[in-house]
């Protein structure tokens, strides 16, 4: 991903060898069954962590965000904080598709 917002529900995948990324400037996300949000600029990520857990490769190391949990991430530091309640409750309203755009299958 290289620039933009996205919110991802990822179902469990069949086998243990399948794996769900989203790649970044700055970050790796893996997920496995778990709903998340990402905001990515081109010094940044941004991910909150809405249920379940990811895991997030960066060039710090390799964090888990759980539910209620939030990221910045840039080059020079990962901060993993608690996401605020706008966050978790869905106040990033521009994540959610416009009227036509992709809704994924």
């Amino acid at each position: 991903m290289v620039f933009g917002k996205a919110r991802f529900f990822v179902s469990k995948l069949t086998t243990r060898s399948s794996s769900f990324q989203v790649r970044t400037s700055t970050a790796v996300l893996g997920v496995r069954g778990t709903a998340f949000g990402v905001q990515v600029t081109e010094t940044s990520t941004i991910v909150v962590q809405f249920e379940g857990s990811v895991g997030i490769q960066t060039p710090h190391g390799l964090d888990v965000l759980q539910s209620g949990q939030a990221a910045n991430i840039t080059q020079s530091a990962t901060v993993i904080r608690d996401a605020t309640p706008a966050e978790m409750s869905g106040g990033n309203t521009d994540l959610t598709p416009e009227s036509g755009g992709a809704t994924g299958g």
